[in-house]
Parts: structure tokens; sequence; C-alpha cells
């Protein structure tokens, strides 16, 4: 998923990279990475508000995923 995803927003094409970030999430819910790649995608897109709460959960995950950190 995350080779995917990097290579859409490099190409440009965000809703596609949101299309697989959601599957990514859909496929492992429980994952911090997978919880920012989708709250960031959809920020990108347009959609904060929906995004925000994914970004927040990723950050409180014990999973140790430094990114989200650096998002804020």
């Amino acid at each position: 998923f995350l080779v995917a995803i990097k290579a859409q927003q490099d190409a440009g094409d965000h809703a596609a990279a949101l299309a697989t970030a959601e599957r990514m999430y859909a496929a492992f819910p429980e994952s911090a990475r997978a919880q920012f790649e989708y709250g960031y995608e959809l920020h990108r897109n347009g959609r904060p508000g929906e995004a925000l709460p994914l970004i927040q959960r990723a950050m409180e995950s014990p999973e140790t995923y430094e990114e989200p950190f650096y998002f804020y």
C-alpha cells in the first residue's frame, strides 16, 4: 500500500492516493501508519474534519510511529 500511495502522491493523483490509503486503513484499522496515511490523504483532499480524528488516533497509539507528530 505504501509504495502505491507514494507513487500516486508523486504523480499528483491525490484522489487515487486517498482511495489506496482508505483500502490500507480498512485492511489495518489498528495500525498507526494506516490511520495517519488515511488521515493525511483526507486532509490533502479537503476533508480536514474527517482527517483530524484519525491523525490524533495515530498519535495516541502505543505503536512507535513518529510521522504524525511532524504533521502537527
